[in-house]
């Protein structure tokens, strides 16, 4: 298990704002190093994002699923290595889930999970948002760098006394079932910040084979470019 399960049960159930919990060491250590090649080699091309169709200029941003990975540049060891990661999440589901008052259902095989970086430039920011209706958990785990702005977790959007700032640390996760009033956001960053986003979603009804994130649906051509990826 490359998840720290353990961790997970143990936490204590936060609720203010919202039902949440932390989890610190939340990839297992070793595979949460070599994820980091990730990151370098993201740092390595930042110079040439504002001309990605990933760019998002409002916010100075970019989110990169595992298919852009590959697009990129980086190891598909590393990447597969991720996709592992993601596996893990969802076999955790009911593990998560039991962990809260209240999460949206799905049956067991109606779920999958999904994983992107988010990639947030210098002087950029996240809007508030609560998380999409298709999402039955959250995970926010603290990638890269060491000290950045957090993720601010509030109860009413533009209400400063229901605002919650869980501190930063490398391999921290934020975990929680989404809901209409999960409200979170990132302040303007003082440095390029990057996360790690996993999700347990539903998969839509006419997709029945979407999101189906073992490893071996992923299929890697001579050049690295991805020939099969459900994402």
């Amino acid at each position: 298990m490359l998840v720290n399960k353990q961790g997970i049960v143990d936490a204590e159930l936060q609720t203010f704002p919202w039902e949440h919990i932390l989890v610190d060491n939340f990839i297992e250590e070793n595979t949460f190093n070599e994820l980091l090649k990730i990151a370098d080699h993201i740092k390595s091309i930042e110079s040439t994002f504002k001309d990605s169709i990933h760019y998002v200029p409002e916010y100075n941003e970019c989110v990169f699923n595992l298919k852009h990975l590959i697009q990129i540049g980086v190891d598909p060891k590393v990447v597969e290595l991720y996709a592992k990661v993601l596996d893990d999440i969802k076999k955790l589901k009911t593990t998560i889930w039991d962990k809260f008052s209240d999460h949206r259902h799905c049956e067991e095989d109606k779920t999958y999970c999904n994983g992107h970086v988010n990639w947030t430039g210098s002087g950029g920011h996240y809007q508030i948002h609560p998380d999409s209706h298709t999402k039955s958990v959250s995970i926010i785990v603290f990638f890269d760098p060491d000290e950045n702005k957090t993720t601010n977790l509030l109860g009413e959007p533009g209400v400063e006394s229901t605002c919650v700032r869980p501190e930063w640390k490398r391999n921290r996760a934020v975990v929680f079932c989404p809901n209409k009033s999960t409200w979170h956001s990132v302040d303007t960053t003082p440095s390029n910040r990057m996360t790690l986003a996993c999700f347990i979603e539903f998969v839509p009804d006419d997709k029945s084979s979407y999101g189906k994130f073992s490893v071996e649906n992923i299929r890697f051509s001579k050049d690295y470019s991805v020939t099969q990826l459900r994402i």
